[in-house]
Formats: structure tokens, sequence, C-alpha cells
């Protein structure tokens, strides 16, 4: 079975430095390209439930190198898009359009993608007119055909290195099929794709799939990158619940500071492709969509090994990647949810009084953790402090708070640092008097 690239959201990708091996004869590289119809879901929940979602209707080009023995380059590429519908909303960035006419040209010149590798060239979507201009997207409200639930062990990465086991419950909630005068699903994917984390310059947390579980009855890959399955979909039977498992290998550099939450993306896709004769030795292939107006024409400066597609229909759906925010200056700290209550309700300035902070530092984090003597409000020095079940009361001197001025609501900040490292902070409302 050909497989097409999973990389359908990353825009333009970054190419890999360095010289290109020379090959004894440029026989023309291999290249897939493909005109998609799709709607896509997702979010940032762990599950995916059997009920109505909201999907977002675009249309992708998707164009993808692939390796083979004779490291023949893909030299700039072009895309050529006749649509009698008018098109906008266009990712990552808008075509050469003149008015009036009803083609749109991506235009990528002095772009060379070595032949050595795989590689994912620029890929864009863009919508029919009939999207507002407020929300710049087609939506339908459709139920799945499966249910999803990502379950990462653990969440956080405490040391410099730590293996994460991702799990993926996929069920079947009804048969792979959208009715008259659509073609059936003929391709289904589920998967999980690593993280990695870059700040400044430097790479502070990367990862890589050192495994996979696998699944009776389904097609496993991995190329470390990402952990893929795929199946027969004449072969999956409604009401089964599917597990797959991952093994991903996360390092965090010693200069992130604390323990992140770290959790991969999940998707799967399941869609009907349609793969046209192939075009062996040419500088163009031109794609028609079989239920749309609409036509993709590849060119490239270069003769080379063709393989089209059509994708209609499709659906993506996905669960977005987690990873825990971290201080934007270094030493760079890892930043964990807080909940802070303060009392009194009303602070006087310059009196003489006490202030006490109620913190919590949320799952799956532990109030325990906090380094008790670094914690401040409004910069005044923790004066002391005691536990209470999963609370740290602190108190403070009121008249060591800095920068109150008299406000019916003012914001008080609470800071204070993990012993891992990791830092919190939190604000509560008070009003401030002055004496």
């Amino acid at each position: 079975m050909k497989r097409a690239s999973r990389c359908l959201y990353t825009g333009a990708m970054l190419l890999a430095a360095g010289s290109m091996p020379v090959a004894a004869q440029m026989i023309p590289n291999s290249v897939y390209a493909e005109l998609t119809t799709m709607s896509s879901y997702s979010t940032d929940s762990d599950r995916i439930p059997y009920e109505p979602l909201q999907w977002s209707d675009n249309w992708l080009f998707n164009f993808a190198n692939a390796p083979d023995a004779t490291h023949a380059p893909v030299v700039s590429p072009e895309f050529h898009v006749t649509s009698d519908v008018p098109l906008t909303g266009f990712w990552p960035s808008p075509p050469e359009h003149a008015p009036g006419t009803n083609v749109y040209t991506f235009r990528f010149l002095d772009l060379l993608v070595p032949g050595y590798a795989p590689r994912q060239l620029p890929d864009g979507y863009w919508l029919s007119e009939t999207a507002s201009a407020a929300d710049r997207a087609n939506v339908h409200t459709e139920l799945p055909k499966i249910s999803l639930v990502r379950k990462v062990t653990p969440e956080i990465l405490t040391g410099p290195e730590t293996l994460q086991t991702i799990t993926i419950e996929l069920t079947l909630q009804e048969p792979m099929t959208f009715g008259p005068g659509t073609p059936p699903v003929n391709m289904f994917f589920v998967g999980t794709g690593n993280l990695r984390v870059a700040y400044g310059g430097y790479d502070l947390v990367t990862s890589e799939f050192v495994s996979q579980q696998r699944v009776d009855g389904w097609n496993e890959w991995t190329d470390g990158t990402s952990a893929e399955w795929n199946a027969d979909v004449s072969r999956m039977e409604v009401g089964r619940t599917y597990v797959f498992e991952a093994a991903l290998k996360s390092t965090k550099s010693p200069l992130l500071l604390g323990s992140p939450r770290f959790k991969p993306r999940v998707f799967a896709d399941y869609n009907h492709t349609e793969w046209l004769a192939n075009v062996d030795d040419a500088t163009a292939v031109q794609i028609d969509h079989p239920a749309a107006p609409v036509t993709l024409r590849v060119e490239t400066a270069n003769a080379l090994q063709w393989s089209p597609a059509w994708t209609w229909p499709r659906r993506d759906m996905g669960m977005s990647p987690v990873v825990s925010p971290f201080t934007s200056e270094p030493p760079y700290r890892v930043i964990v949810p807080a909940s802070i209550r303060i009392e009194p309700e009303t602070i006087t300035v310059g009196s003489r009084g006490v202030v006490t902070a109620f913190i919590k530092i949320g799952a799956p984090y532990s109030t325990e953790a906090i380094d008790v003597t670094s914690v401040t409000l409004q910069g005044a020095a923790v004066a002391r402090t005691t536990m209470a079940g999963d609370t740290l009361i602190a108190k403070f001197q009121t008249a060591d708070l800095q920068g109150l001025v008299a406000a019916p609501s003012a914001a008080l900040s609470v800071r204070g640092l993990l012993r891992d490292g990791s830092a919190f902070e939190g604000i509560d409302s008070v009003r401030v008097q002055v004496r």
C-alpha cells in the first residue's frame, strides 16, 4: 500500500543543511502529490467522544518527496490551483491571483529539497469564499465514526531523560461509510507525533519514539518522529476498542529548570484516497477533483517521477500536544498552575497587620513540593508557613508589601519556586485602603 505523508499541519518545514550526495545516474526522483477535500477536528482534551462535533472544512494540497537511490533533488516547485469557486482563507501564505481569474499560484522559486531523505515540501490549504470573514472557516456538525482516548505515563519529565508510554484507545463506533454518492473509506491511520520544545536558540526538550506495540490486524510504522498504525478498514469491527502503545524517550536540557508536562499529539485519519497512474520523467502533473470544479497542477524545474492522488472524503481528528509554559528569560523555568486566595479582603496600607495567602498547586504537581523560603507576596518575604492538607498557608507582614495604592480592587501576586526549580505565580484581588 502506498503511504501518504502525515505531516499535514507543519507549513514550510526546515530542510536539512549540508552537501547532497551525487548519484551515478540522475534518474527522476519519486514524489507524491495530493489534492484533498478534508474536514478536521482538534481538541486540547485527552478524549474525543462519540458525540456531534464541529468540523472545519477546507481544501488542502500536499506534496512530499520520497527517499530513493537516485538522490535527485526537487527544484523550485509550483502549485497552480484552478477553481470555478472563488477561494479565500489561505495558509500559510496567500497565492498569486489576478482579479477576475480562477487560477491561484503558489511558487517556491529556488527551493531545493534533497532527494536522499524523506521531506515534506511546503503545503497549504484554503477555503471556499462561502466562509465568513469573521471566522474564516466553513464548519459543519457531524458524529465521528470513532472515539479516542489519550493516556501518557508519566505526564511530567522529572529527570534528564524520561521514558514515557503513550497509550491510544480507539473504539470504532459505526461503519466506515459516508452514504450514497460518496466513495467508501479505504485508508485509516492512527498515531502519535513527538515533540520538540525550542526557545532562544536552545532545544529545551527533545523526544524520540524508541518502540511501538504491535496490534493484531494493523500495520505499524515509525521513523522516530511519529508512531503510526494503519488497518484494512473492512477488517475493523464496530464496537471494538483497539489499544495502541508507543514508548517515547524525552530528554530535558539542563537549561530548563523544573519538571514540564509533556504530552505528544494524538491523531486519527480516515479517508478515501484514489491513486492515479504514475507519471514518469515529467516536470508537471495534474490532479482533477472527482466531485468539485477544482484542479491542482504541480510543476517543478526538473523532471521527476510523480505519484498523484486525490482524497475525498477525509476526516482528521487530533488531540493537541500539551507542554508546560516556561519563563521567557534565563534561567528558563517551568511554570506550574497555582490557585491563590488572600485574606483579609481589605488591606490597609502602612498598618501592622498580617496578610495570609492560601496556596494550592494543581495536579500533577504537589503543594508539598513548594520551597517555602522562596514564597513572596508583592515582593514581601514570607514570615511563616504551615501546611493544611493540600494547602500551604503563608503569612506576610502588611508593612512589607510593595507597590500598594488605594483601589477598590487590586490584584496581588504570590510567587515562588518548587524544589525542582519550577516556578509558580497566582493572583487574587483585594480592596486596598490608606489609613
